[in-house]
């Protein structure tokens, strides 16, 4: 009986666990060093792109109709390192663990790079 409640006890206290809230998606675009940070707690996304990181507010959550269902999460704001009126948009697929940059131009050219390495759990983010 003793083991029985103990067994009750160790499978509770694991389905509690909290599911991760931050991520990181490394090999942007081709480049090692690039990686696109996620931290879906403070509700912002960052681009590190060898000098510093760009970061940007999420703006919305869409659920995907497809099978299985996905998870996008969509953020974006201004670019500070791309010139005046640049935009940065940061696509997060929590379902299948994908990630993508967009970089618009203030002339409105985009150019669109993927994390060729996916994305992973990772508590060390701090955006």
């Amino acid at each position: 009986m003793k083991s029985l409640i103990a067994l009750l006890v160790l499978g509770f206290s694991l389905s509690t666990q909290a599911a991760p809230s931050t991520f990181s998606c490394s090999n942007v675009g081709g480049t090692a060093e690039w990686t696109i940070y996620i931290d879906l707690t403070k509700k912002v996304a960052g681009f590190f792109d060898n000098d510093s990181t760009v970061t940007v507010p999420l703006k919305q959550v869409l659920s995907l109709e497809s099978m299985p269902p996905q998870t996008e999460y969509h953020f974006e704001g201004a670019d500070q390192g791309g010139g005046k009126n640049a935009k940065l948009h940061i696509i997060f697929n929590i379902t299948r663990m994908t990630g993508h940059v967009v970089f618009i131009d203030s002339k409105g050219k985009s150019e669109d790079m993927r994390a060729e390495d996916g994305c992973s759990a990772d508590n060390s983010i701090n955006l």
